[in-house]
């Protein structure tokens, strides 16, 4: 079992719950101790994603089936079409990513920083504090572990990432382009003029930035990705929609990937 190079004590895994004590992080405790093992072999690959032990710990039909789903989210999800369409990456900048993925160490561009300084070099010291914040009430931190995000810090983090957006002076850094003329098809058939991403910009409601939206007859559309109907993302939608429907009184329009359209009416 590894054992801090610090104290001597020994741990199944060195986490930074224990390097605090020692007042160090863990990126500060690799660089100090280059050759420390963090973790027990054993537990490494006991927690590696692959085919063998998804049939240990589910059985051979189960695990097949588990191991072809993680591949299948694996393949898209490093795919530069997910990157542009969840985030609006160019080319270059996928490229860029994975530029840094690869490297390990010096090479790579956030070698040696926490996540608290990543912040305060990209969205300021005010956004880094706030993060930081919430950071602390997430799952497993601190006196919260196991309990879930209250609902103001989800709030904050749905508040948080609208004024990043902001800061990048409204240009939208997450939209999905291809849903854009699949709006306005549905606008110019239906009589509506929506504001979305590359009109004027998404409009934020209740706390989210909506795909369009056309005040004058007060409608929301939403394009919704083959994603949005996994597991989870179904129930948070139907969250989201509803506070946005009861925040306007608005019909709420749903396009998804396959062409399928969803009209409710107002509340």
């Amino acid at each position: 079992m590894p054992k801090c190079k610090i104290c001597n004590k020994q741990f199944k895994r060195i986490q930074w719950t224990h390097l605090k004590q020692h007042n160090i992080t863990i990126e500060e405790y690799k660089r100090k101790y280059p050759n420390a093992l963090l973790e027990d072999p054993s537990i490494t690959i006991q927690r590696k994603q692959t085919l063998d032990n998804m049939i240990n710990r589910y059985g051979k039909k189960e695990g097949e089936r588990r191991w072809k789903i993680y591949c299948d989210k694996q393949a898209d999800t490093n795919s530069f079409e997910y990157k542009q369409r969840v985030y609006g990456w160019t080319y270059e900048q996928f490229v860029e990513y994975n530029k840094s993925r690869g490297s390990i160490g010096e090479a790579n561009g956030n070698y040696g920083k926490g996540y608290y300084q990543y912040w305060v070099e990209r969205y300021g010291k005010e956004e880094a504090d706030r993060l930081n914040a919430i950071s602390s009430k997430r799952k497993g931190h601190g006196k919260n572990k196991g309990k879930k995000l209250s609902d103001e810090a989800k709030e904050n983090m749905r508040y948080g990432a609208i004024t990043r957006v902001k800061r990048q002076n409204g240009k939208m850094l997450s939209y999905n382009p291809s849903s854009i003329p699949i709006i306005e098809e549905y606008g110019n058939k239906n009589g509506y003029t929506f504001r979305h991403a590359e009109n004027g910009g998404e409009v934020e409601i209740a706390g989210y930035l909506v795909d369009g939206y056309d005040k004058k007859h007060n409608v929301v559309i939403e394009y919704y990705e083959k994603f949005h109907y996994t597991k989870g993302k179904i129930k948070k939608d139907k969250i989201r929609q509803q506070k946005i429907q009861d925040t306007l009184n608005c019909k709420f329009v749903v396009i998804n990937y396959n062409g399928t359209i969803t009209e409710y009416d107002k509340n």
